[in-house]
C-alpha cells in the first residue's frame, strides 16, 4: 500500500535532479492516483518495463499486460494512453506478427481518444495522436497534437519527441533538433523509438 508514497519520493528526487519545474497540469497529475488498484498498478508497471525495450516479443508482452490492467481497471486512462504508444510503435515498426499493422493502428487511436476521454490533460494521447496524424499525413493536427502534448507535460520528454518528429515531417528541421534535444535533455534514455 506504500507503493505510491514511494513513486512520489522518486518523483520528487528526479524533478529536484533535473532541475525542472513542474507545470500546473503536471503537478495536479502526479498527486493524483493513476490507479487505486494495485494489480492493475503492477501490470502497468510490468507492462510498461516490456515496452520500453522496444523489442518485438516484448511489445506484445506490454500490449497484453495493459490489457489486463484496464480490464481491472478501465477507468486507468495511463494505461490506455500507454497502451495506445506501443500498439503505434509496434505499428511503425512493421511487427505485424505482434499485432498487423491496420489493427494496430486503429488499436492506438481508440485508446488514444479512451485515455482522452478520461483526463484531458494527459500529454501522452496528444503525443501519440501527433504520431498517428504525421504517419497518416494530417500535419495541422499531428502539429496542434504535439503542440498541445508539450503544452500539457512541458517536462514530458515523449511530448517533446512527437514535437520533434512532427516538425521534421513538417520540413522545420532546427526546430526539430531543438525539440528533441530537449527530449534527450529531460531523459537520457529515451527510448529509441522515440528519438526519430
Amino acid at each position: 500500500s506504500d507503493v505510491f508514497v514511494v513513486q512520489d519520493e522518486i518523483i520528487r528526487h528526479i524533478v529536484d535532479a533535473l532541475a525542472i519545474q513542474p507545470s500546473t497540469s503536471e503537478q495536479q497529475r502526479l498527486a493524483r492516483l493513476p490507479t487505486t488498484d494495485l494489480e492493475a498498478y503492477d501490470y502497468y508497471l510490468r507492462a510498461e518495463q516490456a515496452a520500453r525495450t522496444g523489442f518485438r516479443l516484448q511489445l506484445g508482452e506490454a500490449l497484453l499486460l495493459y490489457e489486463k490492467a484496464t480490464a481491472l481497471d478501465p477507468t486507468f486512462a495511463e494505461a490506455f494512453a500507454a497502451d495506445a504508444r506501443t500498439a503505434t510503435v509496434v505499428m511503425r515498426s512493421n511487427y505485424d506478427d505482434v499485432l498487423p499493422g491496420p489493427i494496430a493502428r486503429k488499436r492506438a487511436y481508440e485508446h488514444a481518444s479512451r485515455a482522452l476521454e478520461m483526463d484531458r490533460e494527459a500529454p501522452l494521447p496528444f503525443s501519440v495522436l501527433a504520431v498517428l496524424q504525421v504517419v497518416d499525413g494530417r500535419h495541422e493536427e499531428a502539429l496542434t497534437s504535439a503542440e498541445r502534448a508539450v503544452a500539457l507535460g512541458p517536462s514530458d520528454a515523449e511530448a517533446h519527441a512527437a514535437l520533434s518528429l512532427v516538425l521534421t515531417f513538417s520540413s522545420r528541421h532546427a526546430d526539430a533538433i531543438a525539440a528533441i534535444e530537449r527530449a534527450m535533455r529531460l531523459n537520457p534514455s529515451l527510448p529509441t523509438s522515440d528519438r526519430i
